[in-house]
């Protein structure tokens, strides 16, 4: 009963931030340095990590589009700019808490956990992506205060909480994140605020470069983008090897 009213007061007192999922049409055309619409090349959708979302080609009008997800954010300025860690629940625990962590950049992450005296009790290594999951630290000792760390990204963030009554566990106690949700168009720490997080990508061909661009979100309301896609020629250097011979003296 007591956890229950804990939580619903976190719920009602912590700023929350809100995800809103959309659907993107991306669309365009292709042209040549000439201005000349191209025809059957292949166009990638990628996410800022690399991954390739989708690929289409172009038609024989040089048009491409692509449908497709991204996160928003229904308040700018609630977006986390840094590695986070919210209010841990229950506070005070008798035997798990847990607190929610939100990640800004793909990275190795690190979550140690020390008691009053400064002495690491527990630690757990993770890979994780842009998004946020619940952290669960089972009771790691005797009664008193606790700090959780979490490490990554050249970013750092604390928050203590209090064990009171229950018993220590046997062995290492454990660290786990669960539910943790990806959000795809994440911005990134660092990046332009007016980006989606996907990228346009045209692989290098035998006549063209190769060309990423960002996709820029769309206007209030809307939920296609126009992006036009100017290719640039290929330059290649060659190598001519060989001797020069005078034949004036001959």
């Amino acid at each position: 009963m007591l956890r229950g009213i804990i939580a619903l007061l976190l719920f009602l007192f912590v700023p929350q931030v809100v995800h809103a999922q959309q659907e993107l049409t991306i669309f365009g055309s292709v042209a040549n340095p000439d201005m000349e619409l191209v025809s059957g090349l292949s166009v990638e959708l990628r996410s800022t990590n690399g991954d390739v979302l989708d690929t289409t080609t172009t038609g024989e009008d040089g048009s491409y589009t692509f449908t497709t997800t991204w996160t928003s954010l229904d308040n700018e300025e609630d977006i986390p700019t840094k590695l986070a860690l919210d209010a841990p629940w229950p506070n005070p625990a008798t035997s798990d808490v847990r607190t929610t962590v939100s990640i800004t950049q793909q990275d190795s992450y690190t979550v140690e956990v020390f008691d009053v005296l400064g002495r690491r009790v527990a630690m757990q290594q993770m890979r994780l992506v842009p998004g946020s999951g619940t952290l669960r630290v089972q009771r790691p000792g005797a009664d008193g205060m606790y700090l959780v760390r979490v490490s990554g990204a050249g970013q750092v963030a604390t928050t203590k909480f209090t064990f009171i009554g229950g018993a220590p566990v046997s062995g290492l106690p454990m660290v786990q994140l669960s539910g943790f949700s990806p959000t795809t168009g994440y911005p990134q720490v660092g990046a332009d605020k007016s980006e989606t997080a996907l990228i346009l990508h045209i692989p290098e061909t035998e006549f063209y470069q190769v060309l990423s661009l960002n996709v820029p979100p769309p206007s209030s309301g809307q939920n296609s983008v126009k992006v036009d896609i100017f290719l640039q020629d290929r330059t290649e250097v060659m190598q001519v090897t060989g001797q020069i011979i005078n034949q004036r003296g001959a």
